[in-house]
């Protein structure tokens, strides 16, 4: 699967996206503390890591199943809906919860082996309804091998940033343009 920068990054550009369309959203100040919460929230599909490891000894055993599903994602948006009933917080809240984690589904489903036209890895993300891995035919992020992290995930996540970080840089542009 992708590095926790793609999905970090993803998650931002989502959300500076969502602003523009969520005015709600405007209130919050675009600082590097929401940027941070927002980078954690679009890798919540991947505490099945750790959940995986402390329940069954093994990292891998529930990773990518569930937690990387659509469903996932409109259960989390459900979480922050209710939790925002309380807080007040507005709908849009929990739409871009569901875009966020979305977005984590999205880039694992463009993950693959090898980059190109190459198939990927594949995703469950119509999880329950399908439980085999579809997968993309192309593959845009390369994947982390878990068993042998460095230095090979040091150069995907560098690859992430080259690719990634201009989306975000050309999303805020058209945003702040759009402001003014």
């Amino acid at each position: 699967m992708a590095t926790t920068v793609a999905h970090g990054l993803m998650g931002i550009a989502v959300y500076c996206a969502a602003r523009e369309y969520f005015p709600a959203l405007k209130q919050l100040p675009l600082s590097p503390k929401i940027l941070i919460l927002v980078a954690i929230a679009a890798n919540i599909p991947d505490f099945d890591i750790v959940v995986s490891f402390l329940l069954l000894g093994d990292h891998k055993l529930l990773h990518g199943v569930g937690s990387h599903s659509f469903l996932f994602a409109m259960l989390v948006a459900v979480m922050v809906f209710w939790r925002g009933r309380t807080q007040q917080w507005p709908y849009s809240f929990s739409i871009v919860a569901f875009l966020m984690v979305s977005s984590h589904v999205v880039v694992d489903w463009l993950t693959g082996p090898k980059l190109g036209l190459y198939s990927s890895h594949g995703s469950a993300f119509l999880w329950p309804l399908i439980e085999t891995p579809i997968s993309a035919p192309v593959t845009i992020f390369k994947g982390v091998n878990h068993n042998d992290l460095l230095p090979d995930a040091l150069y995907i996540a560098l690859w992430e940033l080259v690719i990634i970080a201009p989306i975000v840089i050309l999303i805020s542009l058209f945003i702040k343009k759009l402001n003014h």
